[in-house]
């Protein structure tokens, strides 16, 4: 069974764009991780158990907002990369969903850290 990690910005979670997207992963991959349900956020721990599921799994899935990624995706997509884990990025183009493999990240804006901290940069 393969582990995947659904990392997206908690400005999706439990809208109709992340039961859509689960809908999809769901199909493809028969364990799904979603940090909006299976983590509840501790001010004393912060990301680490984020950090620690990330670890524990074989693929991390992210998912873009308006084509960037806030500091909490980036640093889990930084931390699967650096752990040797397959990261692919979910895109949706009319209507259909299709996986593309991650190759790095870009910071861009550290000062918005939730929006547009970052972009994902994928292989050719």
């Amino acid at each position: 069974m393969v582990n995947v990690y659904y990392a997206h910005s908690i400005l999706i979670y439990n809208t109709k764009r992340e039961k859509k997207e689960l809908r999809f992963l769901r199909k493809k991959f028969s364990s799904i991780f979603n940090p909006n349900t299976d983590i509840i956020w501790d001010d004393t721990t912060k990301m680490e158990p984020y950090f620690r599921a990330v670890k524990n799994s074989d693929i991390l899935v992210v998912s873009e907002l308006k084509n960037h990624i806030g500091k909490g995706v980036f640093d889990e997509i930084k931390t699967a990369l650096n752990s040797n884990i397959l990261v692919l990025c979910l895109r949706r183009k009319f209507f259909k969903y299709s996986l593309r493999k991650v190759k790095d990240v870009e910071l861009l804006n550290e000062e918005n850290w939730k929006t547009y901290y970052g972009k994902v940069k994928l292989a050719t």
